[in-house]
């Protein structure tokens, strides 16, 4: 992606989709030690790359080509909130637009599985409790606050189902949620996955979290589904198909998978 010795192109971290719905773009921040961070897609069909704008936490859409971020805007800084604003940009029409003005969503997620909700937190440094977790209407900007019971990272919507998850901390418990699921509202809060079965998690296009079924109680709910392991493992399409992690890549049809090259970015 770059042969420039200090600057790293990092796609999203772990579990997060970084590809368009429509599988043409690809979703990465450019990091350089002397730069802000910049949002940047890359266009496999015309094989050329476009900086969209100064910002992280790049999101796709899950049915179109809207890519979500998070853009400090420098004039709106102050002393409690570096000025951060939520960014929608259409990779069809090339026009973006703020739908969550400052203090907008810092923390972004995912958007909902029918592409009406963009699920996100708020974050205020200097207080108690640090993140608001909010859900931003995508039709008009309006948002609406969660309750005081949704909390984590991560904020993950399946492709297919009303429910997200968020990972949690509760590593002194086995039997305490590693990650929580939630309805659309932040309500109904349960536990999807306990801390016995600790690991890293995806969703995949056809309802599944790491081998989970979405609907399927602990602990009958693990599934074997490739004879290979990855670790930051990440979702590669809409197909369900394929997994992705590290250097690793797994065809959850055949059940077989292989090594790729290993990236030396950071180097």
């Amino acid at each position: 992606m770059t042969f420039e010795p200090t600057v790293r192109h990092w796609a999203n971290y772990h579990n997060v989709q970084s590809f368009s719905p429509n599988g043409r773009y690809v979703c990465y921040i450019r990091q350089s030690w002397i730069e802000p961070e910049q949002v940047c897609v890359f266009d496999l069909h015309a094989d050329k790359e476009l900086v969209v704008g100064t910002g992280f936490n790049p999101r796709f859409a899950k049915h179109h080509n809207w890519l979500f971020f998070a853009h400090p805007n420098p004039d709106k800084r102050t002393r409690e909130h570096p000025g951060i604003e939520t960014i929608l940009f259409d990779m069809d029409t090339c026009k973006q637009k703020v739908i969550m003005a400052v203090p907008g969503a810092e923390a972004i997620g995912e958007t909902t599985f029918d592409d009406k909700w963009l699920i996100g937190a708020q974050r205020f440094r200097r207080q108690t409790p640090q993140y608001r977790y909010v859900r931003i209407r995508l039709s008009d900007g309006g948002f609406e606050r969660m309750t005081e019971m949704t909390r984590g990272s991560q904020l993950l919507p399946n492709l297919r189902h009303p429910i997200f998850f968020a990972r949690q901390d509760h590593r002194a418990d086995p039997f305490e949620a590693t990650r929580y699921w939630y309805d659309l509202n932040g309500k109904n809060q349960r536990i999807g996955v306990p801390t016995l079965q600790q690991c890293h998690m995806s969703w995949l296009g056809n309802g599944l979290v790491r081998g989970c079924k979405w609907n399927e109680p602990f602990p009958s709910n693990v599934h074997i589904l490739a004879s290979v392991g990855v670790g930051d493992i990440s979702p590669c399409g809409n197909s369900g198909r394929w997994v992705c992690g590290d250097s690793t890549v797994a065809d959850l049809r055949s059940g077989d998978g292989w090594e790729a090259f290993e990236p030396s970015s950071i180097v």
